[in-house]
């Protein structure tokens, strides 16, 4: 490894130590550039709530390039095979003169770029797809093998900087407006004006998960909860209770679960037999379907979310509040 590839790694490495976010990754990609010597460069990241590319970070691509460098690149077979190789790829490493492709015509060259070099980016730990980095040149035969072994380096470091990007908490609902009750120490329930009362309260099942809350040594809970019209996304918090300060009032807010990653109610309903840690027989016994529709079911919630395994989709779900309500 040359003497400047070693410091630009050093000096990457005192940056993602010191300072996280958008502006300590493009402080990273630029100290890149005395190795890459690229003219431009972009960080496109995966929005699976809206199953579409977003441009973070980029310097020196036209807006048209960009565009380009999202959705219609991750749909190529160089960006599958980027996937599958987990390694950095450059437009001469292809076994084909990729000069003379579609994309490189309407993207690329109207830009003035002869050379590419790109590297999809991987969550340490389950490997889960969370975007790609793109380095441009005029020239072609700019990025050399030290540049390839940099960048490579440099993807989970990149990735771990910018982690708040890739993995934003979701709202659970956005559409509709929140209802809102309150239990006081004798199990009364009382809307919260101008709110109407939550209807969670109805079911005994929900009864006696509160409770179960009431007594445990948790002071807030979120997540999910079936009801006969879908599912409730719902927050539970307990809050002083002026006549008995023993005995915390529990303020709840439920709203209509407006789905994200396009999951349906079935969808949901399998996530949460597999955060259980049950296998695709037992959640098909459980529902009374059969193994083939379970199958499906964990093969599309794999691909809308854009998990590559059943832990990587029950910790998304456990970070984004999509498992039912838990103590």
């Amino acid at each position: 490894m040359k003497q400047q590839t070693a410091r630009v790694l050093a000096d990457a490495a005192y940056a993602a130590g010191s300072a996280q976010g958008v502006s300590a990754a493009r402080e990273v990609l630029a100290m890149t550039a005395d190795v890459t010597h690229h003219e431009a460069v972009a960080l496109i990241v995966w929005d699976g709530a809206k199953g579409q590319h977003r441009d973070l970070l980029s310097e020196g691509y036209s807006p048209e390039t960009l565009i380009g460098l999202g959705d219609r690149y991750a749909g190529t077979p160089e960006h599958r095979r980027m996937r599958a190789t987990k390694y950095p790829l450059r437009i001469d490493d292809l076994p084909y003169d990729y000069r003379q492709s579609d994309i490189f015509h309407e993207v690329m060259e109207p830009s003035g770029f002869g050379e590419g070099m790109s590297a999809c980016l991987f969550r340490p730990g389950d490997l889960a797809y969370r975007g790609m980095l793109h380095f441009s040149a005029g020239r072609p035969g700019s990025f050399d093998d030290e540049a390839l072994e940099l960048i490579s380096a440099l993807t989970p470091v990149i990735t771990r900087m910018c982690s708040d990007e890739f993995d934003p908490p979701l709202p659970l609902s956005t559409n509709s407006p929140p209802r809102m009750s309150v239990i006081d120490h004798e199990g009364r329930a009382a809307a919260i004006a101008p709110y109407e009362p939550v209807l969670c309260v109805l079911q005994p099942t929900f009864q006696a998960f509160l409770r179960r809350f009431h007594i445990a040594d948790v002071k807030s809970v979120r997540g999910l909860w079936p009801s006969a019209g879908g599912w409730l996304a719902i927050e539970i918090q307990k809050i002083g209770d002026t006549r008995l300060s023993s005995a915390p009032t529990i303020r709840i807010e439920e709203r209509p679960l407006d789905a994200p990653f396009g999951l349906s109610h079935r969808e949901l309903d399998i996530l949460q037999g597999i955060a259980r840690g049950d296998s695709n027989q037992q959640i098909a016994l459980a529902r009374s379907i059969s193994m083939r529709t379970v199958t499906t079911h964990v093969e599309r919630l794999l691909r809308k979310t854009a998990q590559p395994s059943r832990a990587g989709l029950v910790a998304l779900a456990a970070r984004q509040g999509l498992l039912t309500l838990t103590l």
